[in-house]
């Protein structure tokens, strides 16, 4: 396992904007910035499969735009709802909503009327906190939450298809690509269930046809929540990120053992350092990190653990710009979508030298 400082930059540090850092050259430059409605802070983004469309989720509203000409084309008004998160179904008809804790439901965008409401706090099998995920194919649905069981439903029916248990309270959960596993992640100090204690903190990886556990990724980071994750296209690599610990990890899902590790603060390690989100190239060749204190954007070469490309420019020298919420590459790896808490979406063009080259080569 290789471990690397990425050393948060302080302003004496800092790069000038667009430099190249490392090995493999990246450059960037911003081609769009989308607005929320008022009062909406940018919770999170995703483009949709296609890549031609992007949903971001805020406070009261989830907006998406179509891509190419940064232009509104639909708004949910969630201010009833309560925090509800939102992910366009594959046609790009429809969003799956989600308000942990509440209710997951279909939302049609033509019609603009949900579909397959499910309270999740009117059933004894989620208890009191429950995190949602849709499968990639969109056959099954994932409930987690306090209960030592994570449960199976189908998309269209709604029905319980299978249970998986014994593991600890689940605070965050997601299908992998290729449909073929569901990863669980604990809440932090809480025993509830049929799991030991051995191993308390640690991730699980599922099988989702056998319903059985197929790994075990040992965190041994029990006291410190996983406050963001994400899992490569090929079904083959995850992330993770524990603000308390301030690490980066990550991990061979064929294999379950952890392979990298990044420090975003080697010099003050108990600086509070946090990251908001995690995103892979569809390529797995890049990382992006986006962290709230400091505030910062950068993209990691996972080949080599190097920097290879810092936004300066979203922050302002003294470090008080926007905060990060969440960061998303588009499937074609040529964008990447940032949500900040200055109420704003920004699409940032993504070149690689190495990619260039390799077109160039193919026209001739």
């Amino acid at each position: 396992m290789r471990i690397a400082y990425v050393i948060a930059i302080t302003p004496a540090l800092a790069w000038p904007i667009g430099t190249i850092l490392a090995d493999e050259e990246v450059s960037w430059k911003e081609r769009a910035c989308l607005r929320m409605p008022e009062p909406n802070d940018v919770g999170g983004v995703k483009f949709s499969v296609d890549g031609k469309q992007i949903l971001a989720f805020g406070h009261a509203a989830i907006v998406i735009w179509n891509v190419e000409e940064a232009k509104e084309l639909h708004r949910i008004n969630t201010r009833d709802m309560g925090s509800v998160m939102g992910s366009l179904t594959s046609d790009g008809k429809k969003v799956f909503l989600v308000d942990y804790g509440k209710f997951f439901a279909f939302y049609d965008l033509k019609s603009k009327q949900e579909e397959k409401r499910r309270q999740l706090n009117d059933d004894k099998i989620y208890d009191h906190y429950h995190v949602v995920a849709l499968s990639p194919h969109e056959k099954m649905i994932a409930v987690g939450g306090e209960t030592h069981t994570a449960t199976l439903l189908d998309a269209k029916t709604l029905k319980e298809i299978g249970k998986l248990e014994g593991h600890f309270p689940v605070c965050k959960l997601a299908f992998t690509p290729d449909n073929k596993s569901l990863v669980t992640i604990p809440l932090p100090n809480v025993h509830v269930g049929k799991a030991p204690r051995s191993e308390e903190g640690n991730i699980i990886v599922w099988d989702i046809a056998k319903r059985e556990r197929r790994l075990t990724l040992e965190l041994h980071t029990a006291k410190y929540m996983v406050d963001s994750f994400t899992i490569s296209s090929d079904s083959k690599l995850l992330a993770t990120a524990s603000g308390g610990e301030e690490a980066i990890r990550i991990w061979d899902l064929t294999t379950g053992k952890e392979t990298d590790r990044f420090y975003l603060n080697s010099r003050h390690p108990n600086s509070g350092t946090q990251v908001a989100g995690l995103s892979f190239s569809p390529d797995s060749k890049l990382l992006a990190v986006a962290g709230t204190f400091p505030h910062q954007l950068v993209l990691i070469d996972m080949k080599t653990s190097h920097f290879v490309c810092k936004f300066e420019e979203l922050f302002d020298k003294r470090s008080h710009g926007p905060r990060i919420g969440s960061v998303a590459f588009s499937p074609d790896g040529k964008l990447l979508a940032v949500g900040c808490s200055d109420k704003t979406v920004r699409l940032f063009e993504i070149k690689r030298r190495m990619d260039e080259k390799e077109n160039k080569e193919k026209e001739k």
